[in-house]
């Protein structure tokens, strides 16, 4: 595993921070430039510490104050620490694009030889056919808006992703993310509702106003009869296969999380690794098997359901009872 190199370089960044910065324009502010030492510092104090996590956070407002790209390359180190490996590779990255010819060479084949390791720690999910202006979240953290110009980044394993629309209806999709993999993922697009615009921390105002109430007829409940047995033998094994679908989806999320381990050792087996992924997917698939024939099964209790009341209705007497009305 990587280990954190260079702070007695990064440490002679403290003398240059307001001076020219490759990728960025220098602060000219000697109060903003005098912040950005005293975080530097304190960055550096936190993580011999034993604080990463502060660290993290002090170095990240240092570089935002004065962007010195030499901050980046301490900053991929803390984040492979955490285990946050998609953030990792983005500092790196922009690292060597912002440093240029600045970065010595032998650093250069250090931090290129980080990245090739961090690729296959890493996957990218690229979003597919979803409509412009809604907002998408990767396991409920806040990623942009769409359209996205590149695949969104992020650590192996599974995850969910979730697209939150200007009318305020959600979708989501979970995904498993094998190393340096693209994953395709779609989304519906929704019919727009006119003059119904919310952000997405709202919910979308009630289709029906309060108050609006009208007695209407409601049949009244039969004790069940013979005919109705064959939908509650149909809804049992819906439920069976509903089961079924749960127990090898948690199998499958199992073995992703072997796999995800197996690939965070050292050394990691390829044949090892290959064998959980091929369970992970055949699990994967057992489950949507379950999963669909759960719905299959649905439908029909459903159908038989309702077969079985509208053949209980005849004759029977009806109360008043109250329901909303959309008028």
């Amino acid at each position: 595993m990587m280990r954190l190199r260079g702070w007695a370089v990064a440490l002679a960044v403290l003398s240059g921070l307001g001076g020219p910065s490759a990728g960025a324009a220098p602060s000219t502010d000697p109060a903003v430039v005098e912040e950005a030492q005293s975080r530097f510092h304190r960055g550096v104090k936190l993580y011999e510490e034993g604080d990463a996590a502060g660290a993290l956070a002090e170095l990240t407002r240092a570089y935002r104050l004065v962007p010195n790209y030499k901050i980046l390359y301490n900053l991929g180190q803390i984040a492979y620490q955490q285990r946050d490996f998609a953030a990792a590779l983005g500092y790196f990255r922009r690292y060597l694009s912002d440093g240029g010819d600045l970065i010595l060479e032998p650093r250069r084949r250090e931090v290129d030889k980080d990245i090739v390791d961090l690729e296959l720690r890493t996957g990218r999910i690229d979003i597919e056919s979803l409509q412009a202006g809604a907002t998408v979240y990767l396991d409920d953290v806040r990623v942009g808006t769409s359209p996205f110009a590149s695949p969104i980044v992020a650590n192996v394993g599974r995850h969910r992703v979730e697209a939150v629309f200007d009318s305020g209806q959600k979708q989501y999709r979970v995904v498993d993310l094998a190393g340096d993999e693209t994953v395709r993922v779609a989304f519906e697009r929704l019919a727009s509702v006119p003059g119904l615009r919310v952000s997405p921390d709202q919910s979308p105002p009630p289709l029906v106003e309060a108050g609006a109430l009208e007695r209407v007829r409601v049949p009244q409940r039969e004790s069940p009869r013979k005919g109705q047995r064959g939908s509650w033998l149909a809804w049992t094994l819906t439920a069976g296969l509903a089961v079924g679908a749960g127990i090898s989806g948690g199998l499958a999320l199992e073995r992703s999380s072997q796999a995800e381990d197996a690939l965070n050792s050292y050394p990691a087996s390829k044949n090892n690794l290959d064998g959980l992924r091929s369970q992970q997917r055949t699990m994967s698939w057992v489950s949507d098997g379950f999963a669909i024939g759960a719905l299959v099964m649905a439908g029909v209790s459903m159908y038989l359901s309702l077969s079985g009341a509208s053949e209980a209705q005849a004759g029977s007497p009806s109360r008043l009872d109250m329901a909303c009305s959309g008028r």
